[in-house]
Parts: structure tokens; sequence; C-alpha cells
């Protein structure tokens, strides 16, 4: 028996070490186990005519959930209209109607959302110029404030200066946007036919009352063209920016517009108006000189033909 234990202690370690190595030849089975990584949702495009679904021109859906009716704020004072939601639920900026049910204008104020050229809130003016190294800056005599149009939209600087024509290159390059406006597209007028003009106002010149000038309007009372009495050429006018101002008995309107003369631009025309009154100022190109006018009450105004 005492033989006998020590044969049974090898065979037991033998059949261990055997089975040990049974364990390790068995082949390891590979899992390739694919890691699913969510994709970031891309935030919606700024495009010359709106953004999402959102238009400039737009009659509202009251049934958009992207649109929140609020009354927006800021130092100018209050503004009627829609704060625009994202699909989280973040603000991305505000539309304006001014019009009833129409939106006129969209405010971005979301740093996330960019142009179609990669512009956005918070970019400089180093990134506006790059994209845009032909743009002018322009000052607001009213507000104050500077910001560039191009392509439909404009971008307010976080800058300030009351002279339309002022010098840009005394703008910081890391000035900031500080928000981005979509006006919607316009249509160039490079030619002011007869038929597009269907109301004339006539001004004369506030230092001059012998010097008188029209303005012809579209049906949306949009400027289109000016003409000096005593001259032969009719000039066309293509549409710059618009600023609202409230307050008082009336609201005021300014709009800028360039002289279009032999397919380049010669001068600006800042029209103002406000309750029975319009004011044209006129800004010479060359030299920045400034010739001013006053609506002619006694020249039929808003008539369907022009003063001379």
């Amino acid at each position: 028996m005492k033989k006998i234990i020590p044969y049974l202690g090898v065979l037991f370690t033998a059949l261990l070490l055997i089975a040990c190595q049974e364990k390790k030849e068995q082949p390891k089975t590979k899992i390739n186990a694919k890691v699913l990584v969510p994709q970031k949702e891309k935030l919606p495009v700024i495009t010359s005519e709106g953004i999402m679904h959102i238009k400039v021109n737009q009659v509202v859906d009251e049934d958009n959930k992207n649109l929140v009716a609020v009354i927006h704020k800021d130092g100018e004072g209050g503004f009627d209209g829609y704060n625009i939601i994202g699909k989280d639920g973040e603000k991305i900026g505000f539309a304006f109607t001014e019009t009833k049910n129409i939106i006129d204008l969209i405010q971005i104020e979301n740093p996330m959302c960019k142009t179609e050229k990669g512009l956005s809130v918070g970019a400089t003016f180093a990134d506006l110029k790059k994209i845009y190294p032909q743009s002018t800056a322009h000052g607001s005599e009213v507000e104050g404030r500077v910001s560039i149009r191009e392509e439909g939209l404009s971008y307010l600087l976080d800058y300030y200066s009351s002279n339309y024509n002022l010098d840009d290159s005394k703008i910081s390059l890391d000035t900031k946007i500080r928000c981005i406006y979509i006006h919607g597209k316009q249509k160039q007028v490079h030619e002011a036919p007869k038929q597009v003009m269907k109301k004339y106002i006539c001004y004369t010149m506030d230092n001059n009352k012998k010097k008188r000038i029209w303005i012809g309007l579209d049906a949306k009372e949009n400027a289109v063209a000016i003409k000096y009495e005593g001259q032969k050429e009719v000039i066309s006018l293509q549409y710059s920016k618009e600023e609202y101002l409230k307050g008082g008995a009336h609201p005021t309107i300014i709009r800028y517009y360039k002289e279009i003369y032999q397919n380049k631009v010669n001068g600006i025309y800042k029209l103002t108006h406000s309750g029975l009154w319009d004011y044209v100022q006129y800004i010479r190109g060359k030299d920045g000189k400034k010739f001013n006018f006053t609506i002619d009450h006694d020249a039929n105004p808003y008539g369907s033909s022009p003063c001379f």
C-alpha cells in the first residue's frame, strides 16, 4: 500500500499539468466591439434669407414651436417679435415683426451659429475683413453703432462711432462681432425704369430753395431713383440698410441708399421719414461733403408723377 501512494501522487500531478496545458492552448476568441459615438447635430446655418425655416418677409406661423412671442428689450427700447428657439431649447436669436405678422428683420445672438462663409457672433473684425476685404464699416449718426453689410447680412461690431463715413482702419482687428442681422435678399436696382416708380417725393435744398430733387419710390415705398432739376439723367439708388427709432409722436425710419452712377457708387443718400416729414441728406463720395433737403409739401408729395 505504501508503494502505491507515491505512484498515485505522481499520476495526479501529471494529470494536473496536462489539464493546465490544454487550458493554455485553447484559442482566444476576439471580440470586435464597435463603439458608437453619437454625432453632434449641426447647428442651423445663417443665410441671407433667414435661419432654419424662419425667413425675412415671411408670415409668422403661430403654431411654429421654434417661435416664442416676446417683447425684445435693449438700450433702444422694446420691440415686438419672437425669440427663435433651437431644437434643444437654446435661443438662436430674435425675429422683429414691426409689420404685423411679417418678419422684417432677424437678429442672431448665438455664437454657435455660423454663416455660409463661417462668420459668427464673437468672430473678429479681422475675420470679417479676411472674407470681405473690400467691405466698408459705417457708423450711425443717431445710435453710434458701427456695422458692415455684405450679402444680405449686417455685422454689428463692438465699436462705436457717429460718423457714417468713418475710417475703419482705426478699428482694432480684435474687435468682436456683437450680433448678426439678416435683412433678406434685396433686388439691386441698376436702372430706374418708369414702370418701377409708383410714387414721387419732391424736396428743396435747405440752403437754396431754388434747387430741387425728386425721389421715385416703388410699390413698397423703397427709393429706387433720384433726379436733380436741370439734369437729364435719372440716377439709380441701391438699398444699403435701415434704422428704426421709436419715440415721440411718430417713429423715425432712416434708410440708406447708394448712389449708382455709371455702374459705380458715387455717394450715399440718407432718407429720414417721421410722420408728415421727409428729409434727405446726400453724402458725396469724393470728399464727404453733405447736402440737406426737406420735403416740399406744396409739390404733391407721394403723388403718381414727379414735380418736374
